[in-house]
């Protein structure tokens, strides 16, 4: 490979396949890589060599040679020859007690044409699955997963997760579940659904909707295109304070999304809120309608949320011990 890889189908997706603690909250964000190269940020699976555990954690790409007191400065190579590793003092070390897994989902060669710059080919699995799939996974009792709806919505989101969320998991707990807003950018000349719709179909192909890709609020906003004929431009976006800052700034005209964040932007009147998917009334904002009240109710049925689940063939969990999870 040279020096790019695809790293693509986020870190709770990642954890899931791998039955890892999907926990780890700071990687909430953390970004998708399409051409990922040398000195970025990776997702890796290492292992605590007292305890076992194995966690997901990122990794800058580059290799610091263990007799470098000063980590910024020296030679930082990014690859070596899987036959000699081993044996040369640069990766001799690392290789015997530094080692981890970087699951990826694919990676680039180029390809000289003469005349022409070289040709990057995109080099993974047929079926789009990560690899390596799957490491580990016990049904015994005490390995639980931390998840969200997108363990739900992946099987329509990617051609192969390489799970099935209804056959793969036992389902232990529900612990929380919310629904979104329709926010538009302030300049938008739009204060309805209704007028949101109208204003694209006015301005077909210029009209830009927001999506948190693999999340939730994309299975929203792909329904609410569908659902509306409108002919809204599509812009994913890996990380929510990107969107809010394109959002603000008009560069995308909506999304749908929710949390204190974009609820006091829109109280200030710095955003609008034109609809609630929820059933009743959102209390922060009880002047926005719902989408049963704007006329789409399709809208409604479609929620995030947060739960545990245990690997299919779990015994069942005595009920005292359910209740100890969900304190």
């Amino acid at each position: 490979m040279c020096g790019r890889i695809i790293q693509a189908i986020g870190p709770v997706n990642l954890a899931i396949i791998e039955g890892l603690d999907t926990r780890n909250h700071r990687l909430d964000n953390f970004p998708r890589r399409y051409n990922g190269a040398p000195s970025q940020e990776l997702l890796v699976i290492r292992e605590n060599h007292k305890t076992g555990e194995r966690t997901l954690e990122p990794l800058r790409w580059g290799l610091i040679p263990y007799w470098c007191k000063d980590p910024k400065g020296g030679r930082r190579p990014i690859n070596a020859m899987a036959e000699t590793v081993h044996l040369k003092p640069m990766f001799r070390e690392a290789y015997e007690r530094r080692r981890c897994i970087v699951p990826i989902d694919g990676f680039f060669e180029w390809k000289a044409i003469k005349g022409k710059a070289k040709q990057p080919y995109a080099i993974a699995m047929k079926d789009g699955s990560p690899s390596p799939r799957r490491l580990g996974r016990q049904a015994d009792g005490y390995t639980l997963l931390y998840v969200n709806a997108a363990v739900a919505y992946s099987t329509v989101l990617y051609p192969n997760p390489g799970y099935d969320p209804l056959k793969s998991f036992s389902p232990v707990a529900a612990l929380a579940s919310w629904s979104f807003f329709l926010f538009a950018s302030a300049d938008v000349p739009a204060g309805t659904v209704r007028e949101l719709i109208a204003y694209a179909k006015a301005n077909p192909g210029q009209i830009n909707i927001g999506l948190q890709r693999g999340q939730a609020p994309q299975v929203v906003a792909e329904k609410f295109k569908a659902i509306s004929g409108a002919p809204f431009n599509a812009v994913p976006y890996q990380q929510i304070s990107q969107l809010t800052a394109d959002l603000l700034a008009g560069r995308i005209h909506a999304y749908f999304g929710t949390g204190a964040g974009p609820i006091s932007l829109a109280q200030q009147g710095k955003l609008r809120a034109l609809a609630y998917t929820g059933v009743t009334r959102h209390p922060a904002l009880p002047q926005v309608l719902t989408v049963i009240e704007t006329g789409l109710p399709q809208l409604a049925s479609i929620q995030d949320w947060m739960g545990i689940v245990a690997p299919a063939g779990t015994p069942p969990i005595p009920l005292p011990y359910q209740s100890d999870l969900t304190i």
